[in-house]
């Protein structure tokens, strides 16, 4: 499964860098950012692996089975 993330999910994720620094989370700005990429390489390789919810019954009118993480 290929993830590919919106230019606007990207920039929020690059703001929490500096959040979790800013913060006191991570002691150094490197330690930070590698959290972040941890991150996103864990949604990566394994949002295909979590566990589906079935879709609310308003969607069932779609008369098609509608899942999502």
């Amino acid at each position: 499964m290929r993830v590919i993330f919106a230019p606007e999910v990207l920039s929020c994720f690059n703001a929490l860098v500096d959040i979790l620094y800013e913060k006191g989370y991570f002691g150094f700005k490197d330690s930070a950012f590698n959290y972040v990429e941890n991150q996103l390489d864990d949604v990566r390789d394994n949002l295909h692996l979590k566990v589906k919810i079935s879709a609310p019954a308003y969607f069932k009118k779609y008369d098609c089975p509608q899942r999502y993480p």
